[in-house]
């Protein structure tokens, strides 16, 4: 009786082990408790456990099939993390399957991966956040990390079902479904995540226990006709610690489709170098160092930022590594109400090499771009915009999210003949392999 026993105790906890397998490939599951095994130490008692314990755990993982998960929530109209559509829209949360509306409790609040997420993933309200940072130090200096100043989530909304109440906005319970009509509508370009909090309950009981996050954008603007030309531009990026300080002053030639409203471009490195030394006006015997015209002539490191977009001719494009470096870059564009036209990106990932020698690589990943140019009185197209980088790697190794501020624009005929003049052209995309070595 004693060794039936066992089996059967020992039996019931494999089963229950069984379906928490089936259960961790869900996002947010139930978990079956296991059950306490008290054994003597029997080879006989053992044998005949461990052969009831096979035979259930076969008996428990076929049983995934029919495992009834807890309800999941989409947000309605989000392609990747953007939404199409206007701020001014109710926002629709729906769900998989029918739930008891006194368990749904969510918020919507910013989420920023730059400013209100940690590097490890924490929202502010969540255990953990900011500590690795702070072990680290990087809370101390003058550049701290984003998290170490946050003083805690940035909420557009909240619901509590228990009560029926909401703050921030009009909320609307259906049976599979949630309509958000915010008081104050969400920024363009802000990212936000809507939060459902653990405890949401399908008809049968089954709850989840963990958050989900659920991340929506609204984008700038759709792509639409445009006035920006195909043709050569220049852009500067100026990216923010943490993890680093770095300028990236970029030749490109972008492909734009005007009716489409969307473009394709190849970004190559530029560079002060002692092939523009011998330029009139140059002070004489700069080398090692390069020659500087603008804003006045000088001998300048090669390292040295710029000051003004203004002075791209003192760079030239160089894209092979270790040196130079390409990437490419895809977006769109459109002609907006203001007389402005927008350009932005969807995320997209950055891999370069920066430095002589093996250099120091450099990997951005998910970087959005939104900006807006325009013609000035000389027919020059400038533009002004921000980056954001969700996850920044330096040699691979890094989880930091950083910013940026964005210039940018074309280039004249004879600007570009000046440029290519001095060494390598103004690559267009298809010409070159960014990703050989």
């Amino acid at each position: 009786t004693w060794v039936t026993g066992l089996v059967f105790e020992g039996a019931g906890w494999v089963r229950d082990a069984a379906r928490s397998a089936c259960n961790a490939r869900e996002e947010s599951l139930v978990i079956s408790k296991p059950r306490t095994v008290r054994a003597k130490r029997s080879t006989v008692v053992l044998r005949l456990g461990m052969a009831a314990m096979l035979g259930s755990a076969s008996a428990g993982l076929a049983a995934c099939e029919t495992f009834d998960p807890p309800p999941k929530a989409s947000i309605a109209g989000v392609q990747g993390s953007f939404l199409e559509g206007s701020p001014s829209d109710a926002l629709v949360v729906r769900f998989n399957e029918p739930f008891a509306k006194k368990s749904l409790r969510f918020k919507v609040v910013r989420g920023d991966k730059a400013l209100d997420i940690d590097p490890e993933g924490n929202l502010p309200d969540e255990s953990g956040y900011c500590e690795a940072q702070r072990a680290r130090g990087q809370c101390n200096g003058d550049a701290p990390a984003p998290c170490c100043n946050n003083e805690g989530l940035v909420q557009l909304a909240s619901y509590d079902g228990r009560s029926g109440s909401a703050d921030g906005a009009k909320v609307e319970v259906g049976e599979q479904s949630v309509t958000i009509r915010f008081d104050e509508s969400p920024k363009i370009a802000v990212p936000y995540l809507v939060v459902v909090e653990p405890g949401l309950e399908d008809l049968d009981g089954h709850s989840t226990l963990v958050r989900q996050r659920l991340e929506f954008t609204y984008r700038a603007f759709l792509p639409g006709p445009t006035s920006l030309p195909t043709g050569p531009y220049f852009f500067l990026f100026d990216i923010a610690p943490p993890p680093l300080q770095q300028q990236l002053r970029l030749f490109a030639w972008l492909n734009v489709d005007p009716d489409a409203g969307t473009w394709e471009g190849l970004f190559t490195d530029g560079n002060r170098t002692t092939a523009l030394n011998d330029r009139p006006g140059c002070p004489s015997d700069c080398s090692p160092n390069a020659c500087q015209l603008f804003p006045s002539p000088a001998c300048v490191k090669p390292s040295t930022n710029m000051g003004s977009i203004d002075e791209f001719l003192d760079f030239i494009p160089i894209k092979d590594r270790p040196v130079g470096y390409t990437f490419l870059g895809a977006g769109y564009t459109a002609d907006l109400p203001d007389g402005t036209t927008g350009i932005g990106t969807p995320p997209f990932p950055i891999d370069i090499v920066i430095g002589s020698g093996s250099g120091v690589r450099i990997t951005a990943v998910d970087t959005v771009i939104i900006g807006q140019i325009s013609q000035d009185n000389t027919g020059r197209w400038r533009g002004a915009g921000s980056a954001t980088i969700a996850k920044v790697q330096v040699n691979s190794i890094g989880e930091e999210p950083t910013t940026g501020t964005l210039s940018f624009m074309s280039l004249f005929p004879e600007e570009v003949a000046e440029v290519e003049s001095y060494g390598e052209p103004i690559y267009k995309p298809g010409e070159v392999n960014p990703t050989a070595e």
